[in-house]
C-alpha cells in the first residue's frame, strides 16, 4: 500500500500503561501513565507521569511536568464547563497500588487535577480513595459529569500481617458537584 510510518522521537517513560494525547485552547499535550520504574529496588511502583506538550515549530514532544503517581493504570482527560461558565479540563489517574520496602496496599486514594491556565501545568485538585483501580472513564448525562473507576483486586501486605487476594471489588462511580464554594467529585449513592 506504500504507507510507511518513520521514527521522529522517543519519549520517556517507564512501564507506561496507558497514553492520552489531548488538546487545551489548541495546544496539544499527552499524558503518559507510569506504572513501575524496573531499574528500581523490588521494582518501585510509587514513581511520577509525564505530561508532555507538543511544539508545532520543532514537531517535537517536550516534557512539560511530573505528578507523582502510586502504579497508575489509567489516565482520563475530561473538558466540562462550570456552573460559573469556567471551562475546566480534569485530569484523572487511576492509581493501582501503594508501594514501600514493606508494604503493598491495594486501597489508596487515585488523583485528579486541573488544569490552571495561568501556569500552563495540573494542579492537585482531589484525591478519591479507591481499591486496586485499573481503570478509568468518564462521562456526561444530563449536564452532570461522571467519573467511574474500574477496581482490579484488593490486598494488603506489611511484615508477616497479610490478607487474602481478593479480585470481587466493587467499581466506583463519582459526580461532579457544584454545591458548595468549590466543585468536588462524590460517590454516587
Amino acid at each position: 500500500n506504500g504507507i510507511q510510518y518513520n521514527l521522529i522521537q522517543t519519549i520517556g517513560a517507564r512501564t507506561a500503561v496507558d497514553i492520552k494525547v489531548f488538546q487545551i485552547n489548541g495546544v496539544s499535550y499527552m499524558a503518559v501513565a507510569n506504572s513501575l520504574d524496573p531499574s528500581m529496588p523490588d521494582n518501585q511502583r510509587n514513581i511520577d507521569s509525564y505530561i508532555y506538550t507538543y511544539s508545532e515549530a520543532t514537531e517535537m514532544w517536550a516534557l512539560l511536568q511530573t505528578i507523582a503517581t502510586r502504579s497508575a493504570r489509567a489516565m482520563e482527560v475530561m473538558s466540562y464547563t462550570l456552573s460559573d461558565g469556567t471551562k475546566a479540563t480534569f485530569l484523572a489517574v487511576a492509581n493501582f497500588q501503594d508501594f514501600g520496602l514493606d508494604l503493598v496496599i491495594f486501597a489508596t486514594t487515585s488523583d485528579l487535577y486541573i488544569w490552571q491556565s495561568l501556569s500552563q501545568r495540573f494542579q492537585a485538585f482531589q484525591e478519591i480513595a479507591t481499591v486496586g483501580a485499573s481503570a478509568i472513564t468518564s462521562f456526561t448525562s444530563n449536564n452532570q459529569l461522571y467519573l467511574v473507576f474500574g477496581s482490579q483486586a484488593n490486598y494488603y501486605f506489611q511484615f508477616f500481617v497479610r490478607t487474602s487476594l481478593t479480585l470481587s471489588v466493587s467499581s466506583s462511580v463519582y459526580v461532579l458537584s457544584q454545591a458548595g464554594t468549590s466543585p468536588s467529585f462524590v460517590l454516587v449513592a
